[in-house]
């Protein structure tokens, strides 16, 4: 008899262990402290500014796959067949001009935009990471995003430069060939 309830017991003794340790353990788990609301919200924007380098990245990328090649060559087709009685001759010739400059400066301009999205990520994967890492020092952070937010800023305003002006020149192209 003593040996049965020695037995059970010891059939127990494993069961409570491992109960109390997964109680324990849950216990620690739900007092991690939660991630404070200003870290939250700087995280939040550099999640903001990643989706702006994303979109920006992915318009340069379609005009990047585009021939400017054989862009400039079907303008300068078209400049060759031209009128040249047609009174619009000159501004059209000009404006023609124009759009191969336009278009052979974006060759040279296309690996640099790249970089500078690329690199810009980078810095916003660094911020982000040491934010997560260390919340406590939210003015540092603050002062950090708000660099990066102008960083951002700028690169976006560049980039939407020549993205707007390739726009325009292919809506010329558009134009002319119509």
């Amino acid at each position: 008899m003593m040996a049965s309830i020695f037995q059970k017991l010891y059939k127990l003794i494993p069961v409570s262990i491992v109960s109390v340790s997964l109680l324990f353990a849950g216990f620690l788990g739900g007092c991690k402290s939660p991630v404070p609301s200003e870290t939250a919200a700087i995280l939040s924007q550099i999640d903001s500014l990643q989706l702006v380098l994303s979109a920006q990245n992915n318009k340069l990328t379609k005009l990047i796959e585009l021939d400017t090649d054989s862009l400039i060559t079907i303008l300068s087709d078209y400049q060759l067949y031209a009128s040249n009685t047609d009174p619009f001759a000159t501004a059209r010739n000009e404006s023609i001009e124009n759009a191969k400059k336009v278009l052979q400066s974006f060759e040279s301009m296309q690996q640099e935009l790249l970089t500078g999205i690329q690199s810009q990520k980078v810095q916003l994967d660094q911020v982000y990471q040491l934010v997560e890492q260390s919340p406590a020092d939210s003015l540092k952070h603050q002062k950090m995003i708000e660099t990066q937010k102008v960083l951002t800023e700028e690169l976006y305003h560049k980039n939407a430069y020549y993205l707007n002006r390739i726009n325009a020149q292919l809506l010329l192209i558009e134009q002319l060939t119509n």
